[in-house]
């Protein structure tokens, strides 16, 4: 039994490095032109292979695989541009970093408040120490942290003060 198992293993792994061999192989065989072409009696054929002296060749298509790596980017439509009016797709990124610092001015000030209330309603704080030892704050470190919390909600949600 278990020879056969390896046996099995063995044939799947083959089969496995076979199909590896053969799919390149294949798109090349696939990749190259294409013949539409019309013979004698007026039949349409398509075919790899170019069409015999006698036939009407009504179209080659050029079929090929796509290189691999970044695309060459298009050339961007010139735009004239005056000094005082910007591009309207700089208008559009502006606003976008408008609204990613928004997102992230109201994130700091979720922050904020969450540590701060965290702080007001605990009875004692710690903060770890070597070898991630808890060390509790004395009272006045605990004042600090707390005001120093407050100050924070206060720079993160009231940007304007």
């Amino acid at each position: 039994m278990n020879r056969t198992l390896t046996s099995v293993a063995g044939l799947l792994s083959v089969l496995m490095l076979s199909s590896l061999v053969v799919a390149p192989s294949a798109a090349q065989q696939s990749a190259g032109s294409v013949y539409k072409w019309t013979d004698p009696q007026g039949h349409v054929h398509y075919s790899d292979k170019p069409p015999p002296s006698d036939a009407k060749v009504v179209a080659l298509e050029q079929r090929g695989m796509a290189p691999a790596g970044p695309r060459p980017r298009p050339a961007a439509p010139a735009q004239e541009a005056s000094p005082n009016t910007p591009p309207a797709d700089l208008n559009g990124l502006k606003g976008a970093v408008a609204d990613d610092i928004h997102k992230v001015n109201d994130e700091q000030c979720k922050a904020a408040q969450e540590r701060y209330q965290n702080d007001i309603r605990s009875r004692r704080i710690y903060r770890n120490g070597p070898d991630n030892q808890r060390i509790y704050l004395n009272d006045t470190e605990l004042e600090n942290e707390r005001l120093e919390a407050r100050r924070d909600v206060n720079t993160y949600c009231n940007p304007s003060n």
